[in-house]
């Protein structure tokens, strides 16, 4: 009898500190704490990362997560086939298991989570995480690795433990580059992407690309509308490096935009427009400033924007009704103005409807 009553005991006990432990606090902030994840294809041992999440209730068994604070270049959502969901999706399993899944986003790094776990205490729960990741699409994920991982309510005292160790199941990677030591402040003056990231972009099928944008953070999506205000994506595949990312770069100190682009734009036309301030090179329409510089243009290049884009055409079939000789003397401004003024009245109307630079510089000119 005392066996039967010591072992009721232990039973209430355990149904009690469930209960508690799943009694879920939606005006808290937690912190999900994970190993660092490394591109690695080997075990491996990392610091621990602490994510402040908040906790929404959906029902009785559901709840979702997500981040406190949403860092750029960043998103959390539940997965690749629901890439406009923000949060992570939870869900209270049979014996007050605890399930969570989703997909994390750093530009086109992904790392699709599977966290499985128990309650450990009133405030906290712990467990086994599975983590798929990968390197553009989604739904190729060839890196796996397995970790502990924890989450539980802020200021509860002593964090709950887990193992820094990280466990590898997938192909050989190459090893991963050292970090690169640098401030916050040196890391915001990089541009979101180099001028060959974003031409790999616009080599995705449109679909494929969509997909991509869409589950981009908000920042990179401002940084693609941008480029995009004022190009098409075929005529990006042969837009020279170092107008792809003007944008970013005349924002900069003066000091910095030419290292800063010697470090991003891959394609050697660092220099093309040596000549011309950075930002003059921004209020000028991408498509004018490369017939601008038609004779230094590489012909690969030139022939890919012909093939198309029709605009360019138009552009290339402008320039050449100014005499050659005239050419050499025009300064930017009036290269521009005269440019413009040989398009056909459509193509004039359509440039300065699209184009908002053509329409700044138009009336900062004239």
């Amino acid at each position: 009898m005392r066996r039967v009553r010591v072992l009721l005991a232990f039973i209430v006990a355990l149904s009690v500190i469930s209960a508690q432990a799943l009694a879920l606090d939606y005006e808290k902030d937690y912190f999900l704490s994970l190993p660092e994840l490394k591109l690695a294809g080997e075990d491996y041992e990392a610091g621990l990362e602490s994510y402040q999440v908040k906790l929404h209730r959906i029902d009785t068994k559901t709840f979702l997560l997500s981040p406190s604070v949403v860092k750029a270049n960043e998103k959390w959502v539940r997965s690749a086939k629901e890439t406009d969901l923000e949060g992570w999706i939870c869900k209270i399993r049979r014996n007050e298991r605890i399930k969570i899944s989703g997909l994390m986003i750093r530009g086109f790094y992904f790392a699709i989570f599977e966290l499985v776990g128990v309650a450990v205490s009133e405030n906290a729960w712990k467990g086994k995480a599975v983590i798929h990741m990968g390197i553009g699409q989604p739904g190729e994920t060839p890196f796996v690795y397995s970790s502990e991982w924890a989450l539980e309510k802020e200021g509860t005292g002593e964090p709950v433990g887990i193992s820094k160790r990280v466990t590898y199941q997938g192909p050989s990677v190459p090893p991963p580059r050292v970090p690169e030591t640098s401030s916050q402040e040196e890391r915001a003056k990089r541009p979101l992407q180099s001028d060959r990231s974003i031409r790999t972009m616009a080599g995705y099928a449109p679909k494929e690309r969509e997909k991509l944008i869409n589950s981009a953070s908000r920042g990179l999506k401002e940084f693609y509308e941008k480029i995009l205000a004022e190009l098409i994506w075929e005529e990006i595949k042969y837009t020279p490096g170092i107008l792809l990312l003007i944008d970013h770069l005349a924002d900069l100190e003066k000091g910095d935009q030419k290292r800063i682009a010697n470090a991003y734009v891959r394609d050697g036309t660092v220099d093309l427009f040596g000549d011309i301030p950075y930002e003059e090179l921004q209020r000028v329409p991408p498509l004018f400033l490369i017939i601008f510089r038609l004779d230094r243009i590489q012909k690969i290049d030139i022939q890919g924007l012909i093939e198309v884009s029709p605009r360019f055409r138009e552009l290339l079939r402008a320039y050449k009704e100014i005499p050659k000789e005239e050419v050499s003397e025009l300064a930017l401004s009036e290269f521009v103005l005269r440019i413009y003024e040989n398009l056909s009245p459509d193509h004039r109307e359509d440039f300065y409807q699209r184009s908002a630079k053509l329409r700044r510089y138009l009336e900062s000119v004239n």
